[in-house]
Formats: structure tokens, C-alpha cells, sequence
């Protein structure tokens, strides 16, 4: 009986440790010198050792993470309290930042200010703060910022300090969050592909305010668009094609940094001359 018993304990002992709670950032986009709020979630998962399951004094009400970015994306981070965490008042509250990282340390009273946390949310849980990021001026449109938690970090705790979480003991499982540089050029308009003779399209458009350049892409055959060439102007000559075929083009902007805007409309060109009938 007990030979039956004891691979059922341990079955229970590695499913409890294996749950882990999971401290998230969220992501978003921003243009270059512009801000973005980035949603920060607790999901409280049962049976880890803090938790609303885990009894009386064993509920999570202190919280510690940094965030690290790259500078050269990032100019800043703050945080605000927000979601589960805005009403409650905390007992502790700081939120240091400098070149590359923003810190967060916070704590509640159990008995006066409980942290109402959803036991078992879909993921990724409960809002406990939001991220402000501000974006360098010089930030390249199209690039990608990695908010990264410090894993060394990241803290959840009771009130006294007593039990903790971490992803050392591997109750605490972080997911990493980002900002998208978004472009602020509009795409190309009134796109206009037109073939002269067999072996040149023109291609015409109306321009895109901040432009440096152009690029003009085109397929044929069902194929996949590819770039056929760029122009610091609105109009391009593709002398690259064959007789009797059907191209379609698009274009795109692009800024000084590199950062592209979207594509234009489509249009069609075909190679073929076409001649008067004798009659």
C-alpha cells in the first residue's frame, strides 16, 4: 500500500514545484521620439507558495523587478502603479531608473491593503503597473527594443518577507516584452506602372512627405516581389524586363534612418506592343 502511495507523493511534490507564478511585459510601438504604454501583468498560479490559495500570510504583497533597455533605442522608462495594484496603498514604494534599466519595489499591507489578484487568470493575468517608454529621437523606424526583466531581480514576496518567489527557486517565470519603432512616413500614392515598348516600364507616384529615397518593388509570373531598383525622386525607368510579360509594382518610402513606410498601391504593366489591324 504504501509502495503505491509513495510514486503518487512525489508525482504531487514535482507538480507543486513545477507551478510557477509569471511576471510579464507587455509590448507595443512607438514612432522615434514619441512614448508608448507598455502594460506590466502578475499571473498568480495555484499551488506556488504565495498566492490567494496559499493561506493566510502567504499572500503575494511584495513585488521587485527591473526592467533593462537599450539605450540607443530607449531614451527612458517609467513606471505607475496601475490595474490591481492602483487602488490599494502601498506600504513601500520606489521606482529608481538610470541609463538602461527602470526598478520597481513595492509592498502592501496583507490585512489593509490585500492585493486582489485572480487566482488562475488566463494568461497573462492581472495588471500591476504600466511602463511609460520614450523612444530616442534617433530610433530607426522598423527596429525593435527588447524590454528585458533582470532575472536576479525579479522578487515576489508575503508582507513579512518570510516566503519569496523567484526564478532562482523556480517559482517565478518571467516573459520579456518590447517596442516596435514605427515608421512616420505614409505611403507612395496614385502609383501609376506604364510599359514603353517591350523592354522599359515607367513608374510614377505621387511623394511621401520625409522622404530620402524610394524603393520600387515588382513580381511577375505569380512570383514574389522583389526590389527592382530606388530613386531619390518619384519616377523610375526599369529597363530589367522582358517581352511579352506582366509585371506589377509597388513602392515604398524610406526616411534617412532606414525606416520604411508602407507599400503603395499595385499596378500592373505589360510588355507587348500591340499593332493596327490591316483592315
Amino acid at each position: 500500500m504504501y509502495r503505491k502511495l509513495l510514486p503518487l507523493a512525489i508525482l504531487l511534490l514535482a507538480a507543486a514545484a513545477s507551478a510557477q507564478d509569471v511576471l510579464t511585459i507587455g509590448s507595443g510601438q512607438a514612432a522615434s521620439g514619441g512614448s508608448v504604454a507598455i502594460p506590466v501583468f502578475l499571473r498568480d498560479v495555484s499551488g506556488t507558495p504565495l498566492g490567494m490559495d496559499a493561506g493566510s500570510g502567504k499572500r503575494i504583497q511584495g513585488i521587485a523587478f527591473k526592467v533593462l533597455f537599450p539605450t540607443e533605442t530607449v531614451s527612458s522608462v517609467t513606471f505607475a502603479r496601475s490595474g490591481v495594484t492602483a487602488a490599494p496603498a502601498p506600504l513601500f514604494q520606489s521606482t529608481p531608473t538610470g541609463s538602461g534599466f527602470c526598478s520597481v519595489l513595492l509592498s502592501f499591507s496583507e490585512t489593509a491593503s490585500p492585493i486582489p489578484f485572480t487566482l488562475n487568470a488566463a494568461p497573462p493575468g492581472d495588471q500591476i503597473g504600466t511602463l511609460t517608454v520614450m523612444l530616442q529621437p534617433t530610433a530607426i523606424a522598423g527596429s525593435t527594443a527588447l524590454l528585458t526583466l533582470h532575472p536576479a531581480s525579479a522578487l515576489l514576496s508575503n508582507q513579512a518577507g518570510t516566503t519569496s518567489e523567484s526564478v532562482a527557486n523556480g517559482s517565478l517565470a518571467l516573459v520579456n516584452g518590447s517596442v516596435t519603432v514605427a515608421s512616420t512616413l505614409a505611403a507612395p500614392a496614385a502609383l501609376v506602372a506604364t510599359a514603353v515598348g517591350t523592354s522599359q516600364v515607367d513608374a510614377t507616384w505621387l511623394p511621401a512627405a520625409s522622404a530620402h529615397h524610394y524603393e520600387i518593388w515588382r513580381s511577375s509570373h505569380g512570383g514574389a516581389s522583389a526590389p527592382a531598383g530606388t530613386s531619390s525622386g518619384t519616377t523610375f525607368s526599369d529597363t530589367n524586363v522582358s517581352a511579352g510579360t506582366t509585371y506589377l509594382y509597388r513602392v515604398r518610402a524610406v526616411d534617412a534612418g532606414g525606416g520604411a513606410s508602407p507599400f503603395s498601391n499595385l499596378d500592373p504593366a505589360t510588355t507587348m506592343i500591340f499593332t493596327d489591324d490591316p483592315l
